[in-house]
């Protein structure tokens, strides 16, 4: 096994094309998990990654990166050739990490910066819910009762169901800045971690990934995260996406707690 610095070295000599200098969003699926990860540092034989799993060094890994500046999701599999602490410990993903792509992808990916014609916005949000963390985590994979608390959605259709029963493939029409759209999104499920991921197959909006992850709290209460990243083909103003990040999303978040806590069992105090 490399050490972090060989690692990290062997990462440095095979960048033989300037590195995008810019922020992406990196869709892993790691040991059936899903991870959102964030990279100022890929080229098309790698990325460096900040992340809030500990990967380890030698496992195959599944990655979609997601260019700023075309529609193009470029998908492929890498190795993790290092992973180490983030020196930053205030930042909210602990580990550095580094993958080595199984294919140069030089001819996926352009390197001229983050011009051109999509505009990618992000948010999160968290909100503790007075319910049990597992029971969050069935509820919100309930596709066909979203239009029943979610008040942007207003309609859902089942296309593909998991070997569990739970939704796969998931068609849905929304309310999005006063238009209807539709999009298809593919679901994955870790029940170890209790996350729900997400990314786009098709539809209105060129990038649509993100995920829902619960964690169980001292109080009996669950700590419930929503994380997303939306991508347009069209500029939207930073007054128009503050009101989708601080009021729409919050507002979502705030239906969902107060359906769970309906509808649940009320979570035993510690």
């Amino acid at each position: 096994m490399r050490s972090d610095a060989a690692g990290s070295k062997a990462m440095t000599e095979k960048r033989k094309q300037e590195r995008m200098a810019a922020d992406y969003e990196v869709y892993l699926t790691y040991q059936g998990r899903s991870i959102i990860a964030r990279s100022r540092d890929i080229s098309p034989r790698g990325v460096g990654l900040l992340t809030d799993v500990n990967l380890a060094p030698g496992e195959v890994v599944t990655v979609l990166v997601i260019l700023t500046q075309a529609t193009l999701n470029v998908e492929t599999r890498g190795t993790v050739r290092y992973c180490m602490a983030n020196p930053h410990p205030a930042s909210s993903r602990p580990w550095r990490a580094g993958i080595e792509f199984s294919h140069d992808l030089s001819n996926h990916m352009s390197l001229a910066g983050p011009e051109g014609g999509e505009h990618r916005y992000s948010a999160s949000h968290s909100v503790s819910i007075a319910a049990e963390a597992e029971q969050c985590y069935r509820m919100i994979s309930d596709f066909e009762r979203y239009p029943e608390w979610a008040g942007v959605v207003t309609g859902v259709r089942l296309l593909e169901k998991d070997p569990a029963g739970r939704g796969r493939k998931v068609e849905f029409e929304n309310n999005f800045f006063f238009v209807k759209i539709h999009y298809t999104n593919v679901y994955s499920y870790d029940d170890r971690a209790l996350c729900m991921s997400w990314k786009n197959s098709g539809g209105d909006l060129l990038i649509n990934i993100g995920r829902w992850s619960f964690r169980p709290q001292s109080s009996g209460q669950t700590s419930a995260t929503f994380e997303i990243t939306v991508g347009l083909n069209f500029p939207v103003s930073d007054r128009l996406m503050n009101y989708l990040s601080h009021i729409v999303m919050r507002k979502t978040m705030r239906d969902f707690k107060n359906y769970v806590e309906k509808k649940a069992p009320a979570a035993p105090r510690a």
